[in-house]
C-alpha cells in the first residue's frame, strides 16, 4: 500500500490529541460514560481480517504499530491493532474511544471480543463535523489518535477518497493562490493560509481549469484545522465582493490534517486533503504537513467590527479573538486601519473565548489637505471554534 508521505503537497496525517468541537455558548460541557456495549457489539463476530479488508477502514501507523478502525453513522467502533511486522494483538488491550458533540463528550469503554477486535457502542453521528478519539493501552504502551467524522462515519470519508482518485489533481499542482487543493463532492475548493502571521484562512472555488470562480450563493465552508492544537473553523463569505470564504486560525504553522466539509443546500460533503483509498496515516512526531501556509502579503482583515474615519479615509478594525492578540496594522488603498486591544482572556474545554474591547482609529487624507479622524470601540465574543462574535 502507498503511504501518505508519498503523497507531496497534497499530504494528510492523524496527529495525537483530542479534537475541540465547537459548542453553543449557551451550554456547558459534560462528560458522560457511555453505556455498555450491545449486546450485538460485544458479542461479535467480526474477523480481524474483515476489520482489514473493509472498504472504509482507516489505518494509522504509530511507533509501535498500527490500527486499523471503522466507524459507523450510528457510532459503532470496530478495529483491530497490529505489530509493526503485521502480526495481530489481540490480548492486554484497554481504554476507551471519546466521541465530542454539542453537548459534551461521550466516553465510549473498548473491549475486546473473542476474535480480537476491537468493539465500541458510540452515539450516533449528528453533527456536520463528530471528533472522535481513543485512548488505548496496548500490551503497556499508550496508542492515542483522533478523527473528524462527518455523519456518514468513515463509510463517507472512503466514498470522499474514492471520488478523489477517480479525479486525481495532477502531482505537484497548486492552487491559484499557492494553497492545496482539494476536491470536495462536485467542487474544486483551494485552501491557503497567511504566513505572515494574521492567521487568515481562505477557501476558493476554482474551475476545472484551476481558475478562481465566484463560489456558490448556496454554499457554506467548515475546515477542521490540526496543528500544535486541533481547531473547527466556520468561514464566511468575504465582506465586499464575496469572492472567496475566510475564516481565522490561530495556528501558525501548517496542520498535520486538514479537513474541509462544504455544505450546499441541505447536502453536506466532507473531504481529509490528499486521503486516498489504501492511504495509511502517520501519527506523532513524523506525520508529514498539509502545505497551505503562503506568503500572502494579506492586510488585516476586519472580522469583527469596524471604525470609520470621517471625511474620505476610513479606518478598518479586526477584533482578533486569541490569546495573544498583539494589535497589527493593515493597509487598504489610500487608507490606514489601526487595531488596538489587550490580549483577550481564553477558557478552553469547552473553547470560550471573550475579548476585551478594542479600538479602531480612521485617517483619511484626500488632496494631503483634509485630515478626520474616526473610532469605533467594539467587544467581541466567541464560543466554540465556530462560534461567531457579537459586538
Amino acid at each position: 500500500m502507498r503511504m501518505v508521505s508519498l503523497l507531496r503537497p497534497l499530504t494528510a496525517a492523524f496527529s495525537i490529541g483530542v479534537v475541540l468541537a465547537a459548542v453553543p455558548a449557551c451550554k456547558k460541557s459534560t462528560a458522560a460514560e457511555a453505556p455498555a456495549p450491545s449486546a450485538e457489539v460485544a458479542a461479535s463476530a467480526e474477523s480481524a481480517d474483515s476489520v482489514n479488508k473493509a472498504p472504509d477502514a482507516m489505518t494509522e501507523e504509530n511507533d509501535f504499530g498500527s490500527i486499523t478502525y471503522t466507524v459507523s453513522p450510528e457510532g459503532q467502533v470496530k478495529a483491530v491493532v497490529q505489530t509493526k511486522d503485521g502480526k495481530p494483538i489481540k490480548k492486554n488491550i484497554s481504554g476507551e474511544f471519546v466521541f465530542k458533540g454539542e453537548n459534551g463528550e461521550t466516553k465510549v469503554p473498548a473491549t475486546v471480543d473473542e476474535n480480537g477486535v476491537i468493539v465500541a457502542a458510540g452515539p450516533k453521528l449528528e453533527a456536520d463535523l463528530t471528533p472522535v478519539s481513543y485512548s488505548l493501552t496496548v500490551d503497556g504502551n499508550p496508542w492515542t489518535g483522533a478523527v473528524e467524522l462527518p455523519k456518514g462515519g468513515t463509510v463517507e470519508l472512503a466514498a470522499s477518497a474514492k471520488l478523489a482518485a477517480d479525479n486525481p489533481i495532477p502531482e505537484g499542482t497548486v492552487g491559484p493562490n499557492g494553497g492545496v487543493i482539494q476536491l470536495v463532492g462536485e467542487d474544486r475548493v483551494e485552501i491557503v493560509a497567511d504566513k505572515g502571521g494574521t492567521g487568515q484562512v481562505r477557501a476558493y472555488f476554482l474551475d476545472k481549469d484551476y481558475k478562481v470562480i465566484a463560489p456558490p450563493a448556496d454554499h457554506t465552508v467548515k475546515l477542521s484545522f490540526y496543528a500544535e492544537k486541533p481547531e473547527i473553523v466556520v468561514l464566511e463569505p468575504e465582506a465586499e465582493a464575496g469572492a472567496y470564504f475566510i475564516g481565522r486560525v490561530h495556528s501558525r504553522i501548517d496542520p498535520v490534517r486538514l479537513t474541509v466539509v462544504i455544505g450546499a443546500g441541505p447536502v453536506v460533503h466532507t473531504a481529509i486533503v490528499g486521503y486516498r483509498p489504501g492511504v495509511h496515516f502517520v501519527v506523532g512526531a513524523a506525520a508529514p504537513r498539509v502545505r497551505v501556509l503562503v506568503a500572502t502579503g494579506w492586510p488585516v482583515y476586519h472580522f469583527r467590527g469596524h471604525g470609520h474615519g470621517h471625511g474620505h479615509g476610513h479606518g478598518r478594525v479586526g477584533v482578533y479573538e486569541d490569546d495573544d492578540f498583539d494589535g497589527r496594522v493593515g493597509v487598504r488603498g489610500p487608507s490606514v486601519g489601526v487595531v488596538v486591544g489587550a490580549p483577550a482572556v481564553v477558557v478552553r474545554a469547552p473553547s470560550v473565548v471573550v475579548a476585551p474591547p478594542v479600538v479602531g482609529v480612521g485617517v483619511g487624507v484626500h488632496a494631503g489637505v483634509g485630515v478626520s479622524a474616526g473610532a469605533h470601540a467594539g467587544a467581541g465574543a466567541k464560543v466554540g471554534g465556530g462560534g461567531r462574535g457579537k459586538h
